[in-house]
């Protein structure tokens, strides 16, 4: 499975050219193969992103949230298991600050999952320690 982070989802959803054509066919392909995952919390950051008018989901959250869950993305809930190892990756592993960030990370760690991110700390992160594979989604 292909876990994606907040920014993916967005920019996957808006068309946005950031995403590039390499990494939009290969997670279209994860979507028909082995799945797209999406942790929970991708799902608050998206709402609050459009409720403080940062980005138009082009409908109210909710509808956005299911018309993904329809198309077949796997929403991936927070246990306390991923929470507890969220925080460990701040305190014991060198992550950065953000707990979105931390969720997210430790959800793909979890699942035994391919992240796609364009978030260049988590890559960065994911490539010193080799504690998590990701796609760079911009190449």
């Amino acid at each position: 499975m292909i876990l994606l982070d907040t920014d993916v989802l967005l920019r996957m959803t808006a068309g946005d050219s950031k995403i590039s054509v390499r990494s939009r066919r290969f997670i279209d392909e994860a979507m028909h193969s082995h799945g797209i995952g999406v942790p929970t919390i991708v799902f608050l950051e998206a709402a609050r992103l459009h409720w403080d008018e940062r980005v138009d989901l082009g409908m109210p959250p909710e509808q956005w949230r299911k018309a993904h869950l329809r198309r077949g993305v796997l929403e991936l809930p927070l246990t306390g298991k991923v929470a507890v190892q969220a925080a460990d990756l701040f305190a014991r592993q060198g992550f950065h600050r953000d707990p979105g960030a931390q969720i997210i990370v430790a959800t793909a760690i979890a699942e035994q999952s391919t992240l796609a991110t364009t978030d260049g700390r988590i890559l960065d992160w994911a490539r010193q320690t080799g504690a998590l594979a990701v796609l760079d989604a911009t190449e």
